[in-house]
């Protein structure tokens, strides 16, 4: 009976092919371990630094094909976002409705690498995927600015983050050449 929320930071390699076999492995994962289908839906945020990217439509259901809903998470809407914790100078941190009112989150994004950053880029990654639009715009204004510093803030507001959610399992994807997929993690989101 619990409501399970695949979340999708960003977009996955490959083509449509390779993403449905990632869904469906997901999903037999999350049935065998007794969810049903009806409690399970799957919600992707649009990359949160690439804002020239084509916004989604709000409901991908049939572009995918599940046997769950699909939906599309619009950072540019706050009803769509609910409070989930206060950052360390006390400014509110508004998460998707929908990973916020959950019982169990799944993450589900691509490893993302920026060497301006020296490595490892907030690309793919729940927070600030899943926040509201003014939250991701500052943290771009803050990582062109104070790199390091912005990086360090960031990371802990993600460990905050997946902590409060109780995100207990999280699936990263690496890219290869030419939108293969190069690799998968799949555990704990540390």
């Amino acid at each position: 009976g619990d409501k399970v929320v695949i979340a999708q930071a960003g977009y996955l390699p490959g083509e449509k092919r390779l993403a449905d076999a990632i869904y469906l492995a997901i999903l037999e994962s999350l049935e065998a371990g007794g969810v049903s289908s009806d409690d399970i839906q799957l919600v992707i945020a649009p990359p949160a630094i690439q804002f020239a990217e084509q916004a989604l439509t709000k409901d991908l259901s049939d572009t995918f094909n599940m046997p769950f809903p699909v939906k599309a998470f619009d950072p540019s809407n706050d009803t769509e976002t609910a409070y989930l914790l206060a950052d360390e100078s006390g400014d509110p941190i508004h998460l998707a409705r929908s990973l916020v009112d959950a019982d169990v989150v799944v993450t589900l994004g691509c490893f993302g690498y920026d060497a301006s950053l020296h490595g490892r880029s907030p690309e793919g990654e729940i927070w600030p995927s899943f926040a509201r639009q003014n939250r991701r715009e500052a943290l771009v204004t803050s990582l062109s600015k104070h790199r390091r510093q912005a990086l360090r803030q960031w990371r802990d507001e993600l460990e905050q983050i997946t902590a409060q959610l109780g995100v207990l399992a999280s699936l990263h994807l690496v890219a290869g050449d030419n939108q293969t997929l190069a690799g998968v993690t799949f555990g704990f989101p540390a």
